[in-house]
């Protein structure tokens, strides 16, 4: 899609049931893209665009809420299901936020690039925390609601629910994107440069067990709800992959309605 030309916001019929849904955004052109997660190549089948600058990072609640963070106008925007208009809207601490993640406790979590960590309680567009960190990318929680926030350049870092104090891990990548945590607490991370890859690391290991995708620039990256695929955002390409998790074998490839994804997320979102 040419970056000049920005879609009408629009839902079919199975777009604003919430269910069964991949939505990618688009940086260059601040719209979300709509999809089936079934199919091949898909077409979207709706698209949101009011609210969103420079959207990146996204994550979907229990209730099917769709957030996405405005890197451009320090806003996370959060979508009800089947709107396309934003219901809420995140600014207090916010600068420059690249990614979100949504605890089962409804917490929200916000990356700021270059500064901060805000934690929002459920239901509050007021923060609790606020956590000094450098450059962080991206964060995923486990089922116990550990929160995994990756670094550029740097670490990765767990922090037990409500704590300012994270724990390194000890990973170490050239670059790092998206994350996200499996059924048996393995962290995945995004790699995105020198070789980029997805690297599978098992909980307290810092050397891969598996690594796959090792092509593009893989950075956003979100399981489906059984964490049975994985959906990788290739920004420079312009491209979501969609890898068979654990195989690594990729199974599709999406490149309508994509222009530069900078985050994916599966609606319902991964039960991990």
């Amino acid at each position: 899609m040419h970056p000049a030309v920005q879609p009408r916001a629009w839902l079919s019929p199975e777009a604003k049931t919430g269910k069964g849904l991949l939505y990618v955004s688009s940086y260059n052109s601040n719209f979300v893209s709509i999809y089936k997660q079934k199919g091949t190549n898909q077409s979207p089948i709706g698209t949101i665009t009011a609210g969103l600058s420079g959207p990146e990072g996204m994550a979907v609640d229990r209730k099917l809420n769709l957030y996405v963070a405005n890197t451009s106008n320090n806003t996370v925007t959060v979508y009800p299901p089947g709107q396309t208009s934003p219901s809420t809207t995140y600014s207090q601490s916010l600068s420059e936020p690249a990614g979100v993640a949504v605890g089962t406790d409804g917490t929200v979590y916000v990356e700021n690039l270059g500064n901060s960590i805000v934690e929002y309680p459920a239901g509050s567009t007021s923060p609790s925390h606020v956590i000094s960190a450098t450059f962080p990318i991206d964060a995923a929680l486990d089922s116990s609601n550990n929160l995994y926030v990756t670094y550029d350049f740097c670490c990765v870092e767990k922090f037990a629910p409500g704590s300012t104090t994270g724990t390194d891990l000890g990973i170490v990548l050239s670059a790092n994107g998206g994350i996200q945590i499996d059924g048996s607490n393995n962290v995945v991370v995004a790699n995105q440069v020198n070789t980029p890859m997805i690297e599978v690391f098992p909980p307290g290991q810092t050397s891969p067990s598996q690594v796959f995708g090792q092509e593009g620039d893989p950075n956003p990256i979100r399981f489906d709800h059984k964490a049975k695929h994985l959906y990788v955002g290739e920004p420079t390409s312009s491209t979501v992959n969609v890898y068979a998790y654990p195989s690594g074998t990729k199974v599709n490839t999406i490149t309508s309605g994509v222009d530069f994804p900078a985050g994916v997320a599966l609606s319902p979102e991964s039960k991990y």
